[in-house]
């Protein structure tokens, strides 16, 4: 597998619960999160470049859990939609 294919393995399985919120949202409320988000995405680059995927591989579960762990706690203080009306 390609460095490529892991980041967009990674992101395919970010977008399943992503919302659109989130990142502005983060950026707002979790500064220290989204420093680390940004850090992450820096290391990402680096270890793609150095065609380390092991590390690649290490990196990008951080940033899936870091990113979906932002969704898990900005999907409750969404609102909500009634679809019967």
């Amino acid at each position: 597998m390609t460095a490529s294919e892991l980041i967009d393995l990674t992101l395919e399985e970010i977008a399943k619960d992503y919302q659109t919120e989130t990142l502005p949202w983060m950026k707002g409320n979790k500064p220290n999160d989204w420093g680390s988000m940004l850090t992450l995405e820096r290391s990402i680059n680096k270890t793609a470049l150095d065609g380390n995927l092991n590390g690649l591989r290490e990196v990008l579960s951080e940033y899936q859990r870091l990113i979906l762990a932002m969704v898990k706690d900005l999907k409750p203080r969404l609102p909500t939609v009634d679809k019967e009306h």
